[in-house]
């Protein structure tokens, strides 16, 4: 049987990507900025790369494939180091969505899907291997973070009366200083150290690009920088980005040389991670804080009803429909 010509239309105009990315709601399965165009764009920019979809029709695609290109580089939208990564595809489109794959030569490794895209990829039978990868923490309404090991009930509780004893207060304030950003960073290498630990701040690559990403007009996309403060000095201090309904915590920092820094060492980031919800519900509306994913051993740690698994998918080539 012959192979059906494969419509294939290239897309590299914005205002085009972006319609195609809303119209198809590619953010349902994303959280945070996760789920924003313009920041999976801006995103992409940091490598050199601008939007690349690629589609068969542009009014009612079967399929839709987001990419970012820069010279000979192809990646998918906002590049593998993003979380969430988008794409569009009907069931009857399936073996020409892979075959589009296939010919392009995109890379056939998507990084960081959590396990409700992992699940809809399997359904449609794209996954040929998955391997879990990291945790996501997701807080949705007054859900609670109540786990095992630290966070457990009880150790909650004593982290509750500790800091309800400390009187502490959350200012949150928008845009923030390209110094007071860089003073996050410090802190956070101050307190890694301080458990013989290294920061991700430690690399000026990294800083240099979350100082960017924080410092950026990204539109729809709002930077705050939160302080706790107990006695009129700063203890804790998160980063965090703001998009419609959701907030993205980034960062969360603890000041080791606050006065009461026994206690705020022991039980400032709990605080930290189970205020923040609901002081971002006060003053923003939030309805869910994405605390990201990676493989730290708090985020496996923490309710299971706020996890969830992430993957490297590999997806799977067969176009046994079309042969």
């Amino acid at each position: 049987m012959l192979l059906k010509t494969i419509r294939m239309i290239t897309v590299n105009d914005e205002k085009t990507c972006r319609l195609l990315w809303e119209n198809l709601n590619l953010k349902e399965l994303a959280f945070g900025v996760a789920g924003s165009f313009e920041f999976r764009k801006f995103y992409s920019s940091l490598f050199g790369m601008r939007p690349y979809f690629i589609c068969d029709d542009l009014s009612r695609p079967s399929y839709l494939i987001p990419l970012c290109k820069g010279g000979n580089s192809v990646d998918w939208f906002g590049t593998k180091e993003l979380e969430d990564t988008s794409f569009y595809c009907r069931p009857d489109a399936i073996d020409y969505f892979l075959r589009v794959l296939k010919d392009l030569r995109i890379p056939l490794e998507i990084h960081k899907v959590n396990e409700l895209q992992l699940k809809k990829m399997q359904v449609c039978s794209l996954v040929q291997l998955s391997e879990i990868c990291g945790t996501k923490v997701v807080v949705t309404g007054s859900s609670s973070l109540e786990g095992r090991a630290h966070w457990s009930e009880r150790n909650l509780r004593r982290v509750h009366v500790a800091f309800t004893a400390l009187k502490p207060e959350w200012i949150f304030r928008e845009n923030p200083s390209a110094s007071e950003i860089s003073f996050v960073f410090d802190e956070s290498v101050k307190m890694f150290l301080a458990k013989d630990r290294t920061s991700k701040f430690e690399d000026v690559g990294r800083r240099e690009k979350y100082l960017n990403i924080f410092t950026s007009s990204i539109p729809g996309v709002r930077p705050v920088l939160g302080t706790c403060v107990i006695n009129n000095v700063p203890a804790i201090k998160a980063l965090i980005l703001l998009f419609e309904d959701t907030a993205t915590v980034s960062t969360v920092t603890i000041n080791v040389q606050h006065p009461e820094s026994k206690i705020i060492s022991q039980y400032g980031f709990r605080y930290a991670v189970t205020s923040i919800p609901l002081e971002l519900q006060n003053v923003y509306g939030c309805e869910t804080v994405d605390y990201q994913g990676g493989n730290h051993s708090w985020k496996r740690e923490v309710s299971p009803n706020s996890q969830l698994l992430q993957y490297n998918v590999k997806l799977n080539l067969c176009l046994s429909l079309m042969q």
